[in-house]
C-alpha cells in the first residue's frame, strides 16, 4: 500500500510537470494577442475574454498543481481555448485596468 501511494505521488508529479510543459508551449506558440511577445512563458497569461467565465463550473483551475491527470489537463485546455486568449503580463494588466475586470469578478464572488 505504501509503495502504491508513493508511486501515485510520483505519477502525479510527472503529470503536473507535463501539464506545465504543455501549457507553456501553448502560450509560447500563440504569443501575446496584442503585441506578439512570446519569449518567456511565465510572462504570458491566459486572459479571459469575458471575466465572468473564469469559474470552476466552466473548467477553470486557479492552480496548475491540480492538473494531475490527462483528463483534467484536457478539460483545462478546452476551457482556455474556449474562453481565453494569451496576453503578456503588461497587455493583460492594461486590458484589465482599462475594462475594470475586477468589478465583474467581485460581483460574482457572493453567488
Amino acid at each position: 500500500m505504501v509503495a502504491t501511494k508513493a508511486g501515485s505521488k510520483r505519477q502525479h508529479a510527472r503529470n503536473i510537470a507535463a501539464a506545465v510543459e504543455t501549457l507553456d508551449a501553448y502560450k509560447l506558440d500563440r504569443g501575446c494577442a496584442d503585441c506578439g511577445y512570446n519569449k518567456c512563458a511565465f510572462a504570458l497569461h491566459f486572459d479571459h475574454i469575458d471575466p465572468s467565465t473564469k469559474t470552476k463550473e466552466l473548467g477553470w483551475v486557479d492552480d496548475r498543481s491540480k492538473l494531475k491527470t490527462v483528463t483534467k489537463l484536457a478539460n483545462y485546455i478546452k476551457h482556455v481555448e474556449t474562453y481565453c486568449v494569451v496576453r503578456c503580463a503588461n497587455c493583460h494588466a492594461e486590458r484589465t485596468a482599462r475594462e475594470k475586470h475586477w468589478l465583474v469578478r467581485r460581483s460574482t464572488i457572493g453567488e
